[in-house]
């Protein structure tokens, strides 16, 4: 083999390492993550925003979990949001707590809404959702525990 050669095998061999692991790296990163397994609860929350004001997030929580499709800072009028919440070491369930204000045209307050959504092996369900006069707030569970799904319409 001449140097020439064994320079340019140095090289390509080299480049086939480097590009190794470079993929392995890029592709390891998603491993090391918490990923869910069929045991894990999940919740799906959707909300759909039938007001023509904006609803902006004002704070909640995920008990018991984590946001995997975390709440957004404001919901446009019309419009909704997908929320998920996937539980964590295989217990009993997820649930989410969502706090919205809605503002109107002038940005004056026009109300506030609290979602609600509990799903549990032993209580699935959107008791303790509340809101203000003149908002209403429909919900209703599509599916329940180990894979809730809830749905709030705000009007």
């Amino acid at each position: 083999m001449s140097i020439t050669t064994r320079a340019t095998a140095t090289v390509l061999a080299s480049t086939v390492l480097a590009g190794g692991a470079a993929t392995a790296a890029l592709l390891g990163t998603g491993v090391a993550q918490a990923m869910p397994t069929e045991h894990d609860a999940t919740a799906v929350i959707t909300v759909n925003n039938n007001t023509d004001a904006t609803m902006f997030y004002d704070g909640g929580f995920a008990r018991d979990g984590q946001w995997v499709d975390a709440p957004l800072t404001q919901i446009n009028p019309h419009s909704s949001e997908r929320i998920t919440v996937e539980g964590v070491g295989g217990g009993n369930g997820v649930s989410a707590n969502l706090s919205y204000h809605l503002a109107g045209t002038s940005m004056a307050p026009r109300g506030d809404v609290t979602l609600v959504a509990d799903g549990y092996a032993t209580n699935t369900g959107t008791a303790g959702t509340s809101w203000q006069q003149p908002l209403n707030v429909t919900s209703f569970v599509q599916a329940g525990y180990p894979h809730s799904s809830f749905v709030f319409t705000i009007d």
